[in-house]
């Protein structure tokens, strides 16, 4: 495939100017032009409202939902909104959904972090490029974007999670000039299920060893809490905050947990549950053995699809697997109520994915750096750290230690008295 032409910093900084504009409330109202296409930044609600119409009828995922957005906000997000609009003749043909947040910039090193610096960075969410695709609008998108990183006071635009070898992919990854492109862009995968028409088919068509280790799971949890067991699911905007502190009794005690990762029981979090719950599209199940919490699977069902958040167990319960025999809970249900058509398990690679899904894509996430001395600086730390990470990943994978290596960390990070059990 060819290399689409390069925009340098200079020229794409030139075309998206208009000082007269950019005077008016510290706002910027200019509009940069390609042919009869025009890119528009939007910022601050007033301006956002002309494309809210837009956003809801493109969205597709729960990061970048527009009511979950609300929600944070009015919650109190430290987050500027902000929005790019490529409009044909005056009429939105691609939107992008984004925000400004003071970030730390982590230093990772597989699961952990040698350190983080602070920076200013222009999130395109996931899920959070709507409309027409083409290479033509995620060019001018990509430009104009970069011309306003100065008005925006940001360090780095983050582009997260968009499919490899897309036009935002490739935009993104090549457009910048060399100093400020991430050279190093981190690669995940994302894995989906087809929900299944017939469940006991579904089971049916599972290896045998799996059938037979399904079948004695459960018989150990039936046997040893009989009718105790409950899947509490949340219904009601009275449930909300009940159920979301029992998920915060489980998910302090995971390994998502000591990465500052995975669900946390926050005054936003409360608020997104009760957007969901209000508009019918919010998924949250609980586990319980004897009236404990032990297992959870939090997400939001968004045009056919249940985008699931968070998962996790108590890890005093691991003998038992309570997070899988959720789960097959959660895709029985699924497969009977017919709403849901596919289940997408979000970012990440895991064997329980593997067995259960039969579509994989591969997602990458690219960053863009400001041509400062500070943007600079951040591209050289974080692509340094991600040198020694994905060198110790190939070293690993050779001798082939690399999944121990992930369960021993994983284990290490949980709750000390956890990992050891009661």
């Amino acid at each position: 495939m060819n290399e689409p032409p390069r925009c340098d910093t200079e020229s794409a900084d030139a075309v998206g100017r208009d000082p007269a504009a950019a005077s008016v409330a510290g706002e910027l109202r200019t509009t940069a032009r390609a042919g009869d296409l025009s890119a528009r930044l939007l910022r601050g609600a007033a301006e956002i409202a002309d494309v809210d119409a837009f956003h809801r009828r493109h969205q597709w995922h729960a990061e970048s939902h527009a009511e979950l957005l609300r929600a944070s906000l009015l919650a109190g997000r430290a987050a500027e909104p902000v929005r790019l609009a490529v409009e044909r003749d005056g009429v939105p043909v691609l939107l992008v959904v984004a925000q400004v947040v003071e970030a730390l910039v982590p230093w990772r090193v597989g699961y952990g972090t040698l350190g983080s610096s602070r920076a200013r960075v222009l999130e395109i969410l996931r899920g959070g490029i709507l409309g027409d695709e083409s290479q033509e609008n995620i060019d001018l998108a990509c430009d104009r974007l970069r011309s306003a990183m100065r008005e925006l006071r940001v360090d780095a635009i983050a582009v997260r999670h968009v499919a490899e070898g897309s036009s935002a992919h490739l935009s993104f990854a090549r457009r910048p000039n060399w100093l400020c492109r991430d050279r190093l862009a981190v690669v995940t995968q994302n894995w989906q299920m087809t929900v299944p028409a017939d469940y006991a088919a579904f089971l049916a068509a599972q290896p045998r060893r799996e059938r037979e280790d399904n079948r004695r799971y459960e018989r150990r949890i039936r046997q040893q809490f009989g009718d105790r067991v409950e899947v509490e699911r949340v219904q009601r905007v009275d449930d909300v905050e009940r159920v979301a502190a029992a998920v915060e009794s489980i998910a302090r005690k995971t390994y998502q947990r000591g990465l500052g990762a995975g669900f946390r029981d926050t005054a936003e979090e409360r608020a997104r549950w009760r957007t969901g719950v209000e508009g019918g599209f919010l998924v949250v199940h609980l586990l319980r053995f004897g009236g404990e919490p032990v297992a959870f699977a939090t997400g939001y069902e968004v045009g056919g699809t249940l985008w699931l958040e968070h998962l996790g167990y108590d890890p005093a319960f691991r003998r038992l697997r309570p997070g899988f025999f959720l789960l097959l809970r959660l895709i029985e249900e699924a497969a009977a109520g017919g709403a849901v058509r596919t289940i997408d398990f979000g970012i990440g690679d895991a064997d329980y994915k593997r067995r259960l899904c039969d579509a994989r894509r591969v997602e990458v996430s690219v960053w863009v750096f400001a041509p400062t001395l500070r943007g600079l600086w951040l591209n050289a730390v974080r692509a340094s750290s991600h040198s020694l990470y994905r060198l110790g990943h190939a070293v690993l994978g050779r001798l082939g230690l690399l999944q121990w290596f992930k369960r021993r960390w994983r284990r290490a990070l949980q709750s000390p008295d956890e990992a050891e059990g009661r």
